[in-house]
């Protein structure tokens, strides 16, 4: 019993450790992002794709580009997921 918590509790702090590692490699402004955890943009930064899938970090996602949400916008308006 002892030795299964051990295990557990060593998992559970490695799994602690590589989230707190990811949170500092986020990605600056104009660097390039894939919106994954791997290459996200630091924080209130958005990634801003191209049409080909690849993306730089913006302070708001510019006009004809992807979004998911209004607050992503520069025009603050996200209509069939592409700003306006």
């Amino acid at each position: 019993m002892c030795s299964y918590l051990t295990n557990y509790t060593l998992y559970f702090l490695f799994l602690i450790t590589i989230l707190l590692k990811m949170n500092y490699c986020c990605q600056k402004l104009g660097s390039p992002c894939t919106g994954t955890i791997f290459r996200r943009c630091c924080g209130a930064l958005h990634c801003e794709y191209d049409m080909l899938g690849a993306g730089t970090c913006q302070n708001c996602i510019r006009s004809n580009y992807a979004c998911m949400k209004n607050s992503q916008c520069c025009s603050k308006y996200c209509k069939f997921l592409v700003c306006v």
